[in-house]
């Protein structure tokens, strides 16, 4: 409620100050999250998925600027990749499908529930489509811009609570490729193409294993 999205003017600073002020809100439910996804068993799991059903109660499809609309979902998408990567580098396979197939409202049409995954996707398309991560200080000639700044952004926190070291790179490019892979198995069902998020992956070297 506090960030408004229909008579607030575009701008890279306004941008870059509700970024910021997202992060600093989800932060500690984000730091909480990732030790529910690192150490937390199946019986742990509805925890996961409450935090983040709860995160998009009040996402309902409105009206306003859509580089505006798009960001409302900045936080579930932080939350989703901070406690996704530290699911996958634990191998918790089941908390990570869990998360990714979690029921949530849908930002496509009013009333109608989806899979978190497609509402994700959904935002990070209009995020993308903006091109307002591109426009940030020292991400302009990134191609996924929005990737690299979560990239660099995550890193901090999961090294100081995982002690991921040289395993965070991978771990996080493998996040991104089953969050696109998911998307478009889920899409596949849904419409008649299909389509996925591409993260950093997508401009890294040809032979990456994953």
């Amino acid at each position: 409620d506090n960030f408004a999205v229909q008579s607030a003017k575009w701008s890279v600073e306004e941008f870059s100050r509700r970024l910021k002020k997202y992060e600093q809100i989800v932060k500690d439910l984000q730091d909480i999250s990732c030790c529910v996804a690192y150490w937390g068993q199946q019986a742990h799991l509805p925890v996961l998925k409450m935090a983040l059903t709860r995160l998009t109660d009040r996402l309902e499809s409105k009206n306003g600027l859509v580089v505006w609309l798009a960001p409302r979902w900045y936080p579930t998408i932080l939350l989703l990749y901070s406690a996704g990567i530290s699911a996958l580098a634990a191998e918790k396979y089941e908390n990570l499908a869990g998360m990714f197939l979690t029921r949530v409202g849908s930002s496509r049409s009013l009333g109608a529930s989806t899979e978190l995954t497609l509402s994700v996707g959904e935002a990070i398309l209009g995020l993308e489509r903006s091109d307002a991560f591109k426009q940030l200080p020292g991400y302009e000639r990134h191609y996924v811009a929005r990737s690299e700044y979560l990239f660099k952004l995550l890193q901090p926190t999961l090294g100081d609570l995982l002690f991921l070291g040289r395993d965070y790179e991978q771990a996080f490019d493998r996040f991104e490729v089953l969050l696109a892979l998911v998307h478009a198995d889920l899409e596949n069902v849904e419409r008649s193409h299909i389509w996925g998020p591409i993260g950093r992956f997508g401009w890294k070297f040809r032979d990456f294993k994953f």
